[in-house]
């Protein structure tokens, strides 16, 4: 029987995926620079090379080592030959994808530079330019690492003389471990006024022996290997993509950052392939520094360090020099990685890494808790020990409970100290409530002549009311008024007209005879086949169309006016350009379809230009449109139908220039005109919808009042402020962490004035914001669960459904608890952002109906259902019935706007997605109830609520052995998530959070 040994050819797979990968690169940029995308001296000088490869004598080299070292099995030679074609296959695919998609971001970035040049003399490149491009093509064919330097110095030679270098660098120094000739692949770009290092380490995940070579013509085999890959990243937590913005100030890299990555970066081998190329990075910056100091200087320096894999990669990119210390981290990493740590064996030692880091998070989590509430520290240790101790089974199910009451903060009810209205210059007034206090700062500043209002405060503090008053103000309605409204919610936008507005008889009367509210949307148009049709609620009857003025009018002339009140029946979707004129034809019928944008903005015009000749239409406007209204197309934007709104003074067709004398006349009726923005972060379109606001201010502000209000609870903070809404680009989903100035940021109300830059100029601007609370203490539980399972994707099919019981039964049984108690006052509210298993959630309260006090749980009577897939009819009856049943079952994006201020408890489950959006969604579910009309429901602000978080999470691990490292690192997962949504409340509450032994943060 023949003896195979073991470790045959892994090496030689790795390289042949790395050739691949190269192979693929050097294709890329050949492509790229033909298509003119790329300008590239450097990568021709492997083209001799890469002539002289061939395939069959890979496969040739590859089989005959095999054989030396005792396979002999044709099966496995031939499996061995196919697996070399595939990887080559695939490596090839993966660089050529890489380099092409890589390089579609590099103009976006020289754009970005020469708008933002830097103060130093450098080479500038018009075009992004490759000036070094390094790898090895031959270590499957020269196992001497002497051999290949000497092959490829000439080449760095060469490159190094492109880049007008008259030194070249000490070779032996960079020949060490860890030094960037060991690089697989290195990239240097030239973008404008800055150079981006690109290091990328290649590595083979999937085989690492001979042994291990699948047969790819099996197709159970290549069904297990996805089986095996998917089960690796159903392993990672919820970090894994995370995305934390912080500013620069006070930020410093910890060595304790060493022991992490060293404790879970190496059997994570996309992350540890990371850590390698970073060190390459860190070795390649000093070598460049050394040699053309002045050139490549570190404030125009990028890194970007790559670990790529056959599986996935992990990337860290740095464009700040205060971050290239980590580098050197890297560096410091992957040199120890394989030595002799004072005497102990590298596993050995990662094994202590382990435990230390473990004991660092633990440590960091009971010390977050103990800052306030030294008194309940044996309950938190039983809390954090009882999570730390793993099920007996996988059966098992771990669950723990920890509560804490917090008190130091202001309810929003409560009287404003005489220091504080000092402060932000109020008159002493001993019966003045922040909501109060805060509501007439806002009135002051709409008065004021700075064109951008910023409103920071908390959810329903009372932001949009505010402004609403304000609007009412005789005043203002006298001089006449435009207010539009734009939020990413129709329900919150009709929350607006709600508030302008009573109901009498089922029909909504408006709060002022002069004043009209206008909303349209995709739905309404559709169901008038594409024309121009707005919904309207008003004291006067209008009649059910107008002409429409010629400058907006165009292909449609006639604007449909329809009731609020008046119901109907949908038909016909946008998308359906189909007709059939029989059984057997189908004839396309295109169809001209009116834009939201342009339908609102339109109807303003029409019906200001309506008022002129009749006097019953009334002249002051309140519209509302939503900000996912707001689109692009490949030459414009929608937005430029706001020059709609005074187009009938425009001069030409095209509304870029206007009369000076029509605005005037124009503005004798609508002196003030209002843009107000919310969640002005929380879309996409918010930010460029402003800055096009702030351009249509500048064309028209010298004849009207223009105020431009931006809200959103998520930009608190000036520098927030100038980071987000600076450019029209949106930015990621990210967490806002910020070391923050008590005596500045924390207070419960301020006001303050700066300037800030929105598009080419700089506009004054006030920012308001409050840090309080609808309640006199909140009492916050922390209900945990975690059981793991062996990561296999049949046996997780089969337990699926007892798993989701186990989630449920905890939130169930708190529930049923509530409902079963008559001495309970106040309503649940049930937060889960899954709408499936919402209603599961609903269908078992429904099976277990009988046992409650009542003896049903019905829909609208004991229960209300809120989320994106409800009618607009259930929409309606949810405002008739909110303040009668016992509880609400939400999603948070769903529920935005609208106000349970009977709500005393309210249960989360915390979503393990998403961290990032669903952060901040927690936050406005948390102040879902608040406020209210009667005294009664204002009275609940001055009591306690209570807040109970649920998680649970389902660790897998691959193999027993690591059993106990995986459900380790899914714990503190866990309990990351629960520091941050703590902090994220704590900063919307009073201003901070703290997070270990930082106290002063914000978390956003």
């Amino acid at each position: 029987m023949n003896h195979i040994r073991t470790n045959i050819l892994g090496d030689d797979f790795g390289f042949v995926f790395e050739l691949g990968i190269n192979i693929g690169i050097l294709a890329g940029i050949r492509h790229l620079t033909t298509k003119k995308k790329l300008l590239s001296k450097v990568h021709p000088l492997y083209d001799e090379e890469l002539k002289k490869l061939k395939l069959s004598q890979i496969v040739s080299r590859l089989q005959a080592k095999a054989k030396k070292n005792g396979v002999v099995d044709p099966t496995l030679l031939k499996n061995t030959e196919r697996f070399i074609e595939y990887l080559v296959f695939l490596g090839v695919h993966k660089g050529f994808n890489f380099i092409v998609e890589y390089c579609q971001g590099l103009d976006d970035a020289m754009k970005a530079f020469r708008s933002e040049p830097l103060p130093l003399q450098t080479p500038k490149a018009n075009y992004p330019t490759l000036l070094y491009y390094q790898c090895d093509l031959q270590p499957l064919f020269n196992s001497d690492d002497y051999v290949r330097y000497d092959l490829l110095t000439p080449k760095l030679e060469q490159m190094f003389k492109h880049i007008d270098s008259q030194l070249q660098p000490d070779y032996q120094r960079y020949q060490q471990r860890g030094q960037f000739l060991n690089a697989d692949i290195i990239m240097l770009f030239h973008l404008h006024d800055r150079y981006r290092i690109v290091v990328i380490d290649v590595g083979l995940f999937s085989v690492a022996d001979i042994t291990q070579v699948p047969d790819l013509q099996d197709v159970s085999i290549v069904k297990q290997r996805l089986f095996t890959t998917y089960g690796y990243m159903r392993q990672k937590t919820a970090f894994e993509h995370i995305l934390m913005d912080s500013d620069k100030a006070g930020i410093h890299y910890s060595a304790e950052l060493a022991d992490y990555f060293e404790a879970f970066s190496r059997d994570d081998k996309d992350s540890y392939k990371m850590i390698q190329a970073g060190g390459y990075a860190h070795s390649f910056v000093q070598c460049l520094t050394a040699l053309l100091p002045e050139r490549f200087h570190e404030e125009a320096l990028e890194v970007n360090a790559i670990g790529l894999t056959d599986r996935a990669y992990n990337a860290t990119f740095i464009s700040d020099k205060a971050d290239l210390p980590i580098l050197g981290i890297f560096q410091t990493i992957y040199q120890q990685s394989k030595q002799q740590t004072q005497g102990i064996p590298y596993p050995e030692n990662r094994l202590v890494s382990i435990t230390s880091v473990f004991e660092s998070i633990f440590k960091n989590f009971k010390r977050t808790f103990r800052q306030f509430f030294g008194g309940n520290s044996h309950n938190l240790t039983t809390f954090v020990e009882k999570l730390r101790t793993l099920p007996f089974s996988d059966k098992g199910i771990t669950q723990s409970t920890y509560t804490e009451v917090l008190k130091d903060f202001f309810s929003t009810a409560d009287q404003v100290p005489p220091e504080i209205l000092a402060e932000v210059g109020l008159e002493p007034d001993s019966a003045l409530t922040f909501r109060d206090a805060h509501a007439r700062l806002i009135t002051q500043a709409m008065y004021n002549d700075d064109l951008l209002l910023f409103l920071t405060g908390h959810p329903g503090i009372g932001k949009t009311t505010a402004i609403v008053e304000y609007i009412l103000t005789q005043p203002i309605l006298s001089e006449g008024v435009l207010f539009f409204y734009f939020s990413p919610r129709t329900q919150v936008n009709y929350d607006i007209v709600e508030k302008l507005s009573r109901l009498d008889n089922g029909k909504r009367i408006v709060k002022d005879d002069s004043l009209i509210c206008i909303y349209s949307n995709s739905t309404l148009i559709n169901s008038f086949d594409g024309q121009p049709v707005i919904k309207y609620v008003s004291n006067t009857p209008l009649p059910p169309e107008l002409k429409m003025p010629t400058a907006v009018g165009g292909k449609q002339s006639i604007l449909k006016l329809v009731p609020d009140e008046q119901e109907l029946v949908f038909h016909k979707s946008r998308y359906s350009h189909s007709q059939s004129s029989s059984d057997n034809k189908m004839a396309y019928n295109r169809r001209f379809t009116q834009g939201v944008l342009n339908t609102v903005c339109s109807a303003i015009c029409t019906l200001r230009h309506a008022h002129y000749t009749d006097k019953t239409i009334p002249k002051n406007i309140v519209a509302t449109a939503t900000v996912q209204s707001l689109k692009k197309t490949a030459t414009k934007t929608t937005a430029e139908h706001l020059r709609r709104l005074f187009a009938e003074a425009a001069i030409d067709k095209q509304l870029k220039d206007f009369d000076d004398v029509k605005l005037a006349q124009i503005a004798k009726t609508t002196r003030h005109v209002i843009f107000m923005v919310d969640e002005v972060i929380g879309d996409s379109g918010g930010s460029d919808l402003l800055h096009e606001l702030v351009k249509i201010a500048q064309k028209f502000h010298k004849h009207f009042k223009v105020k431009i209000i931006a809200s959103d609870a998520s930009i608190a903070g000036k520098d927030v402020i100038k980071q987000h809404l600076s450019k029209r680009e949106p930015s990621p989903a990210k967490i806002l962490y910020r070391q923050v100035d008590k005596a500045i940021d924390a207070k419960p109300l301020s006001i303050q004035q700066d300037q800030f830059k929105i598009g080419f100029s700089k506009w004054d601007s006030t920012i308001i914001n409050a840090n309080t609370f609808p309640a006199r203490e909140l009492v916050l539980s922390y209900k945990v669960g975690a059981e793991v399972r062996a990561n296999s994707a049949f046996l997780e099919k089969r337990e699926k459904r007892n798993d989701d019981d186990a989630q449920q039964a905890w939130l169930l049984k708190d529930i049923f608890k509530l409902l079963r108690d008559p001495a309970h006052d106040g309503q649940i509210l049930v937060y889960i952002q899954n709408i499936n298993y919402l209603r599961q959630l609903i269908a078992q309260l429904s099976q277990n109906q009988f046992s409650l006090p009542s003896g049903s749980f019905e829909k609208f009577k004991d229960y209300l259902e809120i989320h994106s897939s409800i009618s607009d009819t259930e929409r309606q009856q949810i405002h008739k019935h909110k303040n009668a049943v016992k509880i609400i079952f939400m999603t948070s994006s769903a529920s935005r706007g609208i106000t349970f201020a009977r709500a005393r408890y309210i249960f989360i489950q915390v979503p393990k997605f998403q961290i990032e959006n669903n952060l901040m969604e927690i936050v406005q579910t948390v102040y879902r109830g608040r406020g209210g009309d009667t005294a009664e429901e204002r009275a609940l602000e001055t009591q306690t609520r209570w807040l109970t978080f649920y998680l649970h999470d389902r660790i897998y691990y691959s193999d027993w052995q690591p059993r106990e490292e995986r459900y380790q690192r899914g714990i503190t997962g866990l309990m990351n998530i629960i520091l941050l949504v703590r902090a994220a409340v704590q900063t919307r509450i009073t201003g901070l959070g703290d997070i270990g032994e930082q106290h002063e943060l914000r978390i956003i």
